[in-house]
């Protein structure tokens, strides 16, 4: 009996532990993966938007445009230059 207690464990009453279901399981996983897909493109969206606000600046230095602020977010699909 010491191999069946290995690979099916018992209560101390004789109760079998019940394994949880497969739809939770797939649920957890697809709940896993689409936090991370979510955090993964927030962070892609943050880099790449200073990025392209970064070779804007160098563009607009290299034909001597000025500005004093320049916002590019690639969220909002907005770019804000003052002055």
């Amino acid at each position: 009996m010491t191999g069946f207690k290995k690979f099916f464990p018992i209560k101390n009453n004789g109760e079998k532990f019940s394994k949880r279901p497969l739809y939770s399981k797939i649920l957890n996983w697809l709940l896993i993966a689409t936090i991370s897909l979510s955090v993964l493109l927030v962070l892609a969206g943050t880099v790449l938007s200073f990025v392209a606000q970064k070779k804007a600046q160098l563009e607009f230095q290299k034909v001597n445009g000025t500005f004093s602020s320049l916002s590019i977010n690639l969220f909002t699909r907005s770019v804000t230059v003052d002055n």
